[in-house]
């Protein structure tokens, strides 16, 4: 998918600002925008920002992005989510001052690991695999560097895109360069 072939895709809670240009989808997250559920800060969240569609069957998704990444915990990359209690995202985070590759799983509760890389591109590539009841995810810097393995229920149709949100700052932009889904081998 080019820059600008966005068709079939839909907004899961709509952000305040977006347009599709030449360099791609550019995103402003609202303020206090998050996904998350119960572990360790006891609330549930759901209003963070996706554009998607429905995915079946196997796949690999690779999106390159940017992000003006400024207050704690904003965030911007990918989402696969089969309900609001099953979901995953990864990408960047801004965790404690510095931009760090962050995956969230959800399976009634969330879990987040975080990885330092010693260089993180500004620009950076999340590649996310689907492969029966596993979903790989990657991140892109010369070799592509395994961050997580996680279990998704075989079969069950994903909604699946780009995502931001912004849980304690008042919202930043994303621009989302690349997008594209190919059958995983």
């Amino acid at each position: 998918m080019t820059a600008g072939n966005w068709a079939g895709f839909a907004w899961l809670n709509p952000p305040p600002q977006w347009s599709v240009t030449p360099q791609g989808l550019r995103v402003r997250s609202g303020g206090a925008t998050d996904f998350w559920r119960h572990t360790h800060y006891g609330f549930v969240k759901d209003d963070g920002h996706v554009f998607g569609r429905e995915m079946r069957g196997d796949f690999r998704m690779t999106v390159t992005f940017t992000g003006e990444f400024a207050a704690q915990y904003d965030q911007a990359g990918v989402m696969l989510r089969g309900s609001e209690s099953e979901w995953l995202k990864c990408g960047v985070e801004y965790v404690d001052g510095i931009r760090r590759v962050s995956t969230v799983v959800t399976r009634g509760f969330s879990d987040w690991s975080i990885v330092s890389p010693p260089e993180l591109p500004e620009r950076l590539t999340m590649e996310v695999t689907r492969a029966g009841d596993c979903v790989e995810v990657r991140y892109l810097v010369g070799a592509p560097e395994l961050v997580r393995v996680a279990y998704v229920d075989p079969g069950v149709p994903l909604f699946g895109g780009v995502m931001c949100a912004s849980p304690q700052g008042p919202g930043f932009e994303s621009v989302f360069e690349r997008f594209e889904v190919t059958p995983a081998l």
